[in-house]
């Protein structure tokens, strides 16, 4: 139970985390330095990819405990370690020493961070997940109290580079201090580039799977700001940050689920696993829509407080838009992890079609719309290749029904949209209508809460520990 108290806080910190950065920015910087803050904070996700799938190899040789799988792990991570740190401490200083622009020392510091975050997998693989998790907690506070600090001194744009600093050193200080098997790990073994290529399909396969993903929600601001203006980026970077706060909290759930799921799946129990399926479902539905309802119905007031100067004008139809869409996406995401519990990987050829649709989308709906493009874009995308593809092999491969899982969507979307366009003529017509919409959505989660998402929740749980020391089967590559 610690344990999993433990995951849902450091997903909560590090989604308050993000938000507080975005609104931080916002209060102490101007629209178009906003917007730099908002794109170089995003380009994080393509630095990473200098760990080449590093991690996962560390994390599967440190679970397996063989040894000649331990010293390759050990290779591994004090090479990638070694050399980021290294060369991200070189583009650091070079950037701060030639006053090169912000994006130059902040790629410095992201390649630090990137290489420190492999100690991660060999962390959790050796069953120290709570110092994990308790590294990037104090890693998350690092990063948003100096952040808030040189905001106030006036340091401007320098402070994310400088934060992601601190917050990279915090961690890799806090999970090395405490953790003699990770110090062990790390010093069994002298850096080795030639153990990279001994893994260089793993390699490959990683970047297939993972290149592809970072164009489809990363590149949106990329494309703002390319197609579009400040202005547009800021909006779109603080709508994204919130709204999907509010759902990535209950993607513990899942996870949760899934130890459950898979021991099913591979104890050859169909029926059962298909209710834990259906169970899981419902609930990421239940609480994704509550939590949508609430920053949505609750937006205005959201936005005059933490984001004062981006100005939602006309776009409270984009944004209704988003939170439906968003609502269909937990859908996915929940039906392709049970996907991953049975061992189906074949999702490459889904994410690398979504990834040229949302591009090519940017490339002609933005120039037009802005951010209801933005929005679109990556709308059209999913829906016509993760949604589609990933719902239709968990019927394939479940043996479920599309009236099972379309019901269940259709119900949380109809809901949602019914709700937002009731808070919308309350708001119109009645003084303080924000305020009693959201105050009729509290009640209404109160009381659905009360009849059933709080007795799913629990059962979940319990579930989990009945059967969290099931290790499952291996991944199996699913037909194409």
């Amino acid at each position: 139970m610690a344990t999993i108290l433990i995951a849902l806080a450091q997903i909560a910190i590090n989604g308050l985390v993000s938000v507080a950065s975005v609104a931080l920015a916002v209060r102490h910087l101007s629209i178009d330095q906003t917007a730099s803050w908002i794109v170089i904070s995003a380009a994080y996700t393509y630095v990473s990819l200098f760990d080449l799938g590093a991690s996962s190899i560390v994390q599967r040789n440190v679970a397996s405990g063989r040894p000649d799988l331990l010293d390759d792990a050990g290779r591994l991570a004090k090479t990638l370690f070694a050399g980021g740190v290294a060369a991200g401490g070189l583009i650091f200083g070079a950037g701060v020493l030639l006053h090169a622009p912000v994006l130059v020392p902040a790629i410095g510091a992201m390649l630090m961070r990137t290489a420190a975050n492999v100690l991660s997998p060999a962390l959790v693989s050796g069953g120290e997940v709570v110092l994990d998790r308790a590294g990037k907690m104090v890693s998350a506070v690092v990063l948003i109290a100096t952040q808030y600090v040189l905001l106030k001194a006036h340091v401007g744009l320098a402070t994310l580079p400088i934060s992601i600093l601190f917050a990279t050193v915090a961690q890799t200080v806090t999970v090395l201090g405490f953790s003699g098997r990770l110090r062990a790990l790390v010093t069994r073994a002298a850096p080795d580039l030639t153990v990279f290529w001994k893994y260089r399909s793993d390699h490959v396969n990683w970047l297939y799977y993972t290149v592809p993903a970072l164009f489809i929600y990363n590149y949106q601001v990329f494309a703002l700001r390319t197609y579009s203006n400040a202005e547009t980026v800021a909006l779109f970077g603080s709508v994204h940050q919130v709204f999907y706060y509010a759902i990535s909290v209950f993607s513990v759930i899942s996870t949760l689920s899934a130890v459950r799921i898979s021991a099913l799946h591979f104890g050859n129990n169909p029926a059962e696993r298909n209710r834990a399926i259906l169970g899981n479902l419902r609930t990421i539905l239940s609480c994704t829509t509550l939590a949508l309802l609430v920053v949505t119905v609750a937006i205005v007031e959201i936005w005059t407080v933490f984001f004062p100067a981006i100005q939602l004008g006309t776009s409270h139809h984009a944004v209704a838009l988003y939170g439906a869409f968003l609502i269909v996406e937990a859908a996915q995401m929940a039906v392709t992890n049970a996907l991953i519990s049975a061992g189906y990987t074949n999702f490459k050829w889904q994410s690398l079609a979504s990834a040229l649709l949302n591009v090519g989308g940017c490339y002609v709906l933005i120039p037009k719309f802005g951010f209801l493009g933005a929005i679109a874009s990556v709308v059209l995308a999913q829906s016509g290749t993760c949604h589609l593809f990933n719902l239709k092999a968990a019927v394939a491969t479940f043996g479920l029904t599309w009236r099972e899982i379309l019901q269940q969507i259709a119900v949380a979307v109809g809901a949602y949209v019914i709700v937002v366009h009731a808070a919308q003529v309350l708001r119109a017509t009645v003084p303080h209508g924000g305020v009693a919409a959201l105050v009729l959505v509290g009640c209404g989660t109160i009381y659905w809460g009360s009849q059933h998402l709080f007795r799913d929740v629990v059962e979940i749980i319990q579930r989990y520990r009945a059967t969290s020391g099931y290790s499952g089967g291996a991944a199996r590559i699913a037909p194409s």
